[in-house]
């Protein structure tokens, strides 16, 4: 791989993550939306704000957004599988 490569690379990662950051907060804004009206005006200003992201940027964004999703779940569950297990266990002893 070139430095150029490399560079585009790295430049697409920044977007990435300036798009996930925006999406972080917005799911934030969301959250502390007063009403319907707030919630719409919170969205339209998002999609506004990332309309100029290239396709594969937004897609790349999603797939990792979604990947760290599962991720979470999945310590979530792990959490709790052990959590019943140390439950289990006590309860035998």
């Amino acid at each position: 791989m070139n430095r150029k490569n490399k560079a585009e690379g790295g430049m697409m990662q920044d977007e990435i993550n300036k798009y996930k950051m925006l999406y972080s907060q917005m799911e934030k804004s969301l959250k502390q939306a007063r009403s319907e009206k707030e919630m719409k005006q919170i969205k339209d200003n998002f999609a506004r704000t990332t309309e100029g992201f290239d396709g594969g940027v937004v897609a790349e964004a999603w797939k990792q957004l979604d990947s760290e999703a599962q991720s979470k779940k999945k310590m979530a569950e792990g959490g709790q599988m052990n959590s019943l297990f140390i439950c289990l266990v006590r309860s035998i002893t």
